[in-house]
């Protein structure tokens, strides 16, 4: 609700209308004013006071409604009025709409209620347009305050640009000078020329803190007096240059920076400028080390420079120091690029001299040298990479190493290493490889790898590789005739041990038999052990034949009799290991050429070897078909496996691979001895974890026709 210090205006020629159009607004808190004709309306006192009318379009007399509304329009432009009509007329309604009232209201009013609500409205409406005009008042005051401001601020910024203008002119010229000397003396000209000072010198010192150069300029009539005390000073330690005065010591000035020496001395609260001023400017590089001065004096308008002009001034100095100091580093770069050239001649020299001394020393070895960068890329091979495996070496350089060992290595398990880039990885010491050479024979080579360390990081390697085929083969020879040398002597003395007891168990066994006769329960049983002593005494005989070859006896052999001969034997055995028997032998097998009880001691060798591998018992596979030509047999067991390095090695003599202790390392040595006399092949594959199966493959007996 509006306060009681608003005050309305009812002009209405109804009394009744009149009245209770008062008593409710009066009641709603407003201060009231009334009249009944128009004449009475525009000829009260105090209409200024009133905030809101509402005028009754059909009033007696000369002045109606439409008079009023326009006559208040005139006389007071913030009045708010509201039209009261009875009539209705459409005309009325859109003339008094025209006149700027803010509501037309037709007789009889709905409600007193709507009415004060109305009122009230119109009132807010005209407290926000007074308070929009108090405001758009306040701003066009604020608006001419930021004119004159932008004024003031463009005519700044205007003298600014001329002085940033005549900075840029002048700087602009400052890299076209060609010494440090002929730039001190155009700054100093320029400050003299455009009139802000009578006088200006310029002192830089070298390293040593002595005036190295010097600049000035005067006044035309003081002009050579200055020039001549200027020349007095090249050499002299460094200190701000005094006009007149030039001796008197400054003291600490040359230490303390630019803020702290701006006027010396200074009478406060003036800004004319007094004889004993001066100005000094230290000249500083990039790190904060002064190594100049500036003096300037008398300025031609007798006042203190401003703040633009020092600044100014300032930038100018900088821009000279970037000059001086490219100077002084184009001089340095002069130098510095004439002692690299000589270094680098020389070193050149060096290199070359060292490089012709490595080709010849790497090309006359026999041995690989190889050496590799960071990635391991090949960036050099020397000739014997070419002699030695018949590839061209500049095929491989410029390749990575490992690709090189990817393609040229072998399937031998010894090349793992070096196929494992993160083993090979900044690897040292020495690494054996078999290559395959251009002409496809196969190369054992030793790497004695180093790699190349600078700093503590890894820059490269570098390695010698000589080929060991042959001294590897000759030692493996070697090795094998002394140990079959040894073997022989222990087998003459074993196979004499042996034979001893084996014919006292002989006669006994043959004093047995006869006692028992013909008895069908026990005569198998001691065939068998006649065969079994039979078959020792041919092992040891086998074992002497390592070094005393016998004559073959040959003659068709059907190798699943064999086999089923050595399943019984070893039937009990198998059985007490937990080992299961799976046979799956071929009726179709024909014969192959051999001595039968040759056959019987590789697969029992074999047998013997599955059972040993499958400590926890399994399953043996014992299989033989017929393959063309060939006749196939198969043992597989579900053991502990083969490792893969070892299955190049396993047929060698004495060498084994069990950890009981109880093998001699010559089964398996004698298996492919035997194997090899009948002109079979035998082969091995084998998984750890999963198994091993041997491959033996005999001829055909030659009394056999061979299939279509």
């Amino acid at each position: 609700m509006e306060s009681k210090s608003t005050t309305l205006l009812i002009v209405d020629d109804d009394p009744q209308i009149q009245e209770v159009l008062r008593s409710f607004l009066q009641r709603e808190g407003y201060r009231v004013l009334s009249a009944a004709t128009g004449e009475e309306a525009v000829g009260l006192s105090h209409l200024d006071e009133v905030d809101l009318a509402l005028v009754d379009l059909r009033l007696p007399g000369a002045v109606d409604g439409h008079a009023v509304v326009r006559d208040f329009n005139h006389r007071f432009p913030r009045m708010l009025k509201i039209v009261i009509s009875g009539m209705g007329d459409l005309n009325d309604a859109i003339a008094a709409i025209e006149e700027n009232i803010f509501a037309y209201v037709k007789k009889p009013f709905p409600s007193l209620r709507e009415v004060g609500l109305l009122v009230q409205r119109a009132l807010e409406q005209g407290r926000l347009a007074q308070e929009n005009a108090a405001y758009q008042e306040r701003l066009e005051k604020l608006t001419q305050e930021l004119e004159r401001r932008v004024e003031e601020r463009t005519a700044e910024a205007t003298h600014y640009r001329d002085t940033l203008s005549y900075l840029f002119q002048i700087s602009s010229h400052i890299p076209t000078l060609e010494t440090i000397d002929r730039m001190l003396e155009f700054l100093c000209q320029a400050l003299v020329d455009t009139g802000l000072f009578k006088y200006a010198v310029l002192l830089v010192a070298d390293e040593r803190f002595l005036v190295n150069f010097v600049g000035g300029a005067a006044a035309e009539e003081s002009k050579d007096a200055l020039m001549q005390d200027l020349a007095t000073l090249r050499g002299t330690p460094l200190r701000p240059y005094e006009f007149h005065t030039r001796t008197r010591a400054i003291g600490g000035a040359f230490y303390l920076p630019y803020e702290a020496i701006p006027v010396l001395p200074r009478i406060p609260g003036t800004e004319a400028w007094h004889v004993c001023d001066r100005f000094f400017f230290p000249v500083c590089r990039r790190d904060g080390r002064v190594f100049g001065f500036l003096s300037v004096a008398e300025p031609r308008d007798g006042r203190i420079p401003s703040k633009e002009t020092i600044q100014m001034i300032h930038l100018l100095l900088s821009h000279a120091v970037l000059h001086i100091e490219s100077h002084e580093m184009r001089q340095q770069l002069v130098h510095h690029a004439a002692t690299l050239e000589r270094r680098i001649l020389e070193r050149t020299r060096e290199l070359e001299e060292s490089q012709e001394k490595f080709s010849r020393l790497v090309n006359c070895t026999s041995d690989i040298v190889y050496i590799a960068d960071e990635k391991e890329i090949v960036v050099y091979l020397n000739e014997a990479f070419h002699k030695t495996l018949g590839y061209n070496r500049e095929d491989y350089v410029g390749r990575p190493l490992m690709s090189l060992f990817a393609e040229l290595c072998t399937d031998n398990p010894i090349n793992r290493r070096a196929q494992n880039p993160a083993e090979m990885h900044e690897a040292e010491g020495l690494l054996t490889v078999e290559l395959v050479t251009h002409s496809g024979d196969k190369v054992v080579l030793e790497i004695n790898r180093t790699p190349i360390r600078y700093s503590g990081h890894f820059r490269g390697s570098q390695g010698i590789a000589r080929d060991v085929t042959e001294k590897r083969a000759l030692l493996q020879r070697l090795v094998a005739a002394e140990r079959l040398v040894a073997t022989g002597r222990l087998a003459a003395g074993v196979a004499h041990e042996i034979n001893n007891p084996l014919q006292a168990i002989s006669s006994h066994l043959s004093i047995v038999a006869s006692k028992v006769g013909a008895e069908k329960t026990v005569r198998p049983n001691l065939d068998m052990i006649r065969e079994s002593i039979d078959r020792i005494r041919d092992i040891v005989r086998r074992m002497l034949d390592v070094h005393r070859p016998s004559p073959q006896q040959r003659a068709p052999t059907d190798l699943n009799r064999i086999l089923e001969d050595v399943l019984s034997l070893t039937e009990n055995q198998l059985i007490a290991g937990g080992v299961k028997v799976k046979k799956e032998l071929s009726e179709e097998i024909p014969p192959v050429d051999g001595e039968s009880h040759e056959f019987h001691q590789v697969f029992l060798n074999l047998v013997l070897n599955a059972q040993e591998a499958m400590p926890r018992g399994g399953t043996l596979t014992v299989r033989t078909l017929a393959s063309g030509a060939d006749v196939v047999c198969e043992i597989s067991d579900t053991g502990v496996g083969i490792p893969q390095e070892h299955l190049e090695t396993i047929f060698e003599p004495f060498f084994t691979y069990r950890t009981s202790g109880d093998g001699t390392g010559l089964g398996l040595y004698l298996v492919r001895n035997i194997i090899q006399k009948y002109e079979g092949t035998i082969e091995v594959e084998s998984r750890m974890g999963a198994g091993t199966t041997f491959r033996i493959k005999f001829p055909v007996s030659a009394t056999i026709s061979p299939p279509e």
